[in-house]
């Protein structure tokens, strides 16, 4: 009865130890997760009456398990165009002309241990004053973007 005893004493403190040492990523393994998604390019047009267009972009991520779909989002040029997360969408905010790359993160880890990345590349292009065509004569666009002064034959 002794000995048995001892045996299973022996067995519980090995048990205890095992469960203590187990890595977390063993644990972690069955949720992890699978997958980000968003828009791969985009093009942004600033009308010239605005400063800033603001667009909105769906992410879409995959998990396994019950693991965090949180993301995060940040620009590599912040005068060209910023970014905020909105649920499980982004809003990116056009300011200037040029270029800008969207880095949309995961909070929680890949299977791999590392957190997935996508990139959106943002190409902001300011729209121009549309010129009258050589007769002088003012175009629906024109009209439709500045107003007509029919009195004095103007875009206000």
């Amino acid at each position: 009865m002794k000995r048995l005893k001892a045996v299973l004493g022996v067995l519980m403190a090995v048990m205890i130890c095992l469960a203590f040492t187990m890595n977390d990523d063993a644990m972690a393994a069955k949720k992890y997760v699978k997958s980000i998604k968003v828009k791969s390019k985009a093009t942004i047009t600033i009308p010239v009456k605005k400063k800033t267009v603001t667009k909105t972009y769906k992410v879409t991520v995959k998990v396994k398990g019950k693991t965090s779909k949180k993301f995060t989002a940040k620009s590599s040029k912040k005068s060209v165009a910023t970014v905020k997360v909105s649920g499980k969408k982004i809003k990116v905010t056009a300011r200037k002309s040029g270029i800008a790359k969207i880095t949309v993160k995961t909070k929680a880890k890949g299977k791999k241990g590392k957190k997935l990345s996508k990139k959106l590349v943002i190409t902001v292009k300011k729209e121009t004053k549309p010129e009258p065509d050589k007769e002088g004569a003012i175009t629906k666009k024109a009209i439709k973007m500045y107003g007509y002064d029919g009195a004095n034959r103007k875009i206000s």
